[in-house]
């Protein structure tokens, strides 16, 4: 329940601030976060993404969960290094600021918390033929015994 109440506020903090940069790009908040229309679609895009995988109960595929990990160690590994270049050198990414990476690492956190509380659906057991449930016993077959005196008594002729 917290991971979507987490998601949603995140959603609709990025969608205001979307629609906040369309409406007055030279405020004082995007000093701290970016007002590049590209940037924020993206930012919506991985929201919507957050929002959606919040909401489900179970993955329906191996590959859907594998997306979920890395995405979430992708979106963390970016915050991470954004971060503390930033805190070195702002003109690392001069076109994300401080407050783009918080959201990215946010989402990473989520994505994360999804792909380690949700369970794979239960797989349909396979069916197997009458033909493999019968074990049969292995036939035995009769093997020559080779004995240890022949090598001594070759020898010793």
């Amino acid at each position: 329940m917290t991971q979507k109440a987490i998601s949603l506020s995140t959603a609709v903090a990025i969608l205001v601030a979307y629609l906040w940069s369309q409406l007055q790009p030279n405020d004082a908040l995007f000093s701290l976060m970016s007002a590049n229309t590209a940037l924020n679609i993206g930012l919506l895009a991985l929201a919507a993404l957050m929002v959606r995988l919040s909401f489900l109960n179970s993955y329906k595929t191996k590959s859907a969960y594998v997306l979920t990990v890395c995405g979430a160690i992708a979106a963390i590994a970016v915050s991470a290094i954004g971060l503390m270049a930033n805190t070195y050198n702002f003109n690392f990414l001069n076109w994300l600021g401080p407050l783009d990476f918080l959201v990215v690492g946010q989402v990473g956190i989520i994505l994360s918390i999804c792909a380690l509380s949700y369970q794979h659906q239960p797989v349909m057991p396979k069916t197997v033929s009458a033909a493999k449930l019968v074990k049969l016993p292995l036939p035995r077959v009769a093997m020559p015994r080779l004995a240890i005196n022949t090598f001594r008594s070759l020898r010793a002729s």
